[in-house]
């Protein structure tokens, strides 16, 4: 975490006195550190608030750990609110009902992490790095706990089987993920869902052929490609307002046109650590992936049949339209509409 402490001991160098909204704005676009990282680990408790930032809807996108030291007084009022630490609600009720994705398998192709975050600690059965160099990365422990984490996880009870490649030339190792899935499923594993935030599988002239052998096993691949094709996006939800929004980096006439997967306004892990949190008020569209994948794995605990086009298919006939004219998927839509069938995918 060297290069996490670099940059706190930078951002505490050039705060200003009294933080304003002209300030934060100027970091957002011009910080991509910033944009990322916020006030992770950072000391606030002297600096002063403009009072305009209390009523101000950016500062939602402003990242914060578990590690910022903050005043009593202080404009981040989602850093106090509960729910970011847990899954919608809409999912809670579905997890209190027991669909929590328990018995289903799901295989995770993402970049490798160091520390188990606490979220996935009882979901992760193995980790299996697919490459030699020491790498680490902050992405692969956010989609795990997407997806399978304790209290921030849409499918908290699956079993997580994860495969850590390199954040560069992905390709062969994700191929080799895959063809690894395909040997564990012969051998009786059931694996039924690959979530890759990646798309450089889809490059290999191996990959059509090992995508038809998974669905043989009654297993699918939900990748970038995959999840574009099926016009999905991520969105976000204002953990105080309830408002949903799109990132930054979202281009408003495509993206409204698709369905939102909730991704963004809520703590995930924070790099490198087991116990602390950050708080991401945007979502990339890799992070929404695996809450994607969590939603059909639920569906799957219900009807465990189900093809992943059906899903889709079942999805956009029980879409959410809101005030805002935003299609959201409706996981609890999903369910109702689904009968439990006995399982014979094989």
């Amino acid at each position: 975490m060297d290069f996490l402490k670099r940059y706190i001991l930078d951002i505490q160098r050039r705060l200003p006195k009294v933080l304003t909204r002209d300030w934060l704005i100027n970091e957002l676009k011009t910080n991509n550190l910033f944009f990322i990282w916020g006030f992770t680990g950072c000391d606030l408790t002297n600096i002063a608030f403009d009072p305009e930032l209390y009523n101000d809807k950016d500062i939602r996108l402003i990242a914060i750990s578990t590690t910022t030291k903050l005043p009593d007084n202080h404009p981040f009022k989602y850093i106090n609110e509960e729910s970011i630490y847990h899954v919608d609600k809409d999912i809670q009720k579905l997890h209190k009902q027991g669909i929590d994705g328990t018995n289903i398998n799901i295989a995770i192709i993402d970049n490798c992490f160091k520390a188990v975050p606490k979220e996935i600690k009882n979901s992760l059965y193995s980790y299996k790095k697919m490459f030699d160099a020491k790498e680490s990365s902050f992405h692969g422990s956010v989609v795990s706990c997407q997806l399978g984490g304790e209290n921030l996880g849409i499918a908290p009870k699956s079993k997580l089987y994860f495969y850590a490649t390199p954040e560069k030339n992905q390709r062969d190792f994700n191929i080799a993920a895959l063809k690894d899935i395909i040997n564990l499923n012969e051998q009786g594993a059931d694996i039924r869902i690959v979530s890759i935030s990646a798309a450089a599988q889809t490059h290999s002239p191996e990959y059509p052929k090992l995508k038809e052998k998974l669905a043989a096993q009654g297993c699918y691949i939900i990748d970038s490609v995959v999840f574009a094709n099926s016009n999905f996006t991520s969105i976000n939800k204002d953990p105080i307002s309830n408002e949903y929004y799109f990132s930054p980096w979202q281009d408003g006439d495509t993206h409204s046109k698709r369905m939102g997967v909730l991704a963004g306004g809520k703590m995930l892990p924070l790099i490198e650590t087991e116990n602390e949190y950050l708080y991401c008020g945007w979502a990339a569209f890799s992070w929404a992936i695996p809450c994607l994948a969590g939603i059909f794995a639920l569906a799957l605990q219900v009807n465990p049949n189900l093809t992943y086009d059906e899903f889709v298919t079942l999805a956009w006939e029980t879409k959410i339209v809101n005030e805002q004219g935003l299609s959201l998927i409706n996981p609890l839509g999903i369910i109702e509409k689904l009968e439990y069938v006995p399982s014979n995918h094989y």
